[in-house]
């Protein structure tokens, strides 16, 4: 998209009028309303949340009972009321923080992780997952082409 573009972009200007961090604060809105990810007293972790757009949304969405936590390798400027943890998803020491701040299992785990170093990626079900079961598999080939 081209910068004259972007800046003509709704969601774009929606989002600098409301006082979020990016366009895709509303891409996960649009998916509370349909799917009801997130609700009141839900604790819920970000993983890749830089710049923090849906982190600021789950935190309106889980309210003053519920406890939002945000991990990325990049710097995350403070959103109130969530504990921002600088460091790579994979890290032992990410798990036992998560651990930790929630003292127990997370409702949700969001994430808007881009796989742009990936050829391909493709999402799937296998047929040996229940077919109740909410279980999404991402495969991602072709690392670092």
């Amino acid at each position: 998209m081209k910068l004259i573009d972007a800046r003509k972009d709704h969601y774009r200007k929606l989002a600098h009028e409301e006082g979020y961090r990016s366009r895709s604060s509303y891409k996960l809105k649009e998916l509370n309303k349909s799917y009801r990810i997130i609700g009141p007293g839900y604790f819920v972790l970000d993983l890749g949340c830089a710049p923090g757009g849906w982190t600021q949304v789950a935190t309106k969405l889980v309210g003053n009972k519920g406890k939002v936590m945000g991990v990325d390798t990049s710097f995350v400027e403070e959103i109130p009321g969530v504990h921002i943890v600088k460091a790579s998803v994979d890290s032992d020491s990410v798990v036992e923080e998560v651990f930790s701040f929630f003292g127990k299992k997370v409702n949700v785990v969001i994430c808007d992780l881009s796989q742009k170093k990936f050829m391909k990626t493709k999402r799937t079900k296998p047929q040996a997952s229940r077919k109740p079961s909410s279980e999404l598999y991402c495969i991602c080939l072709g690392y670092g082409n």
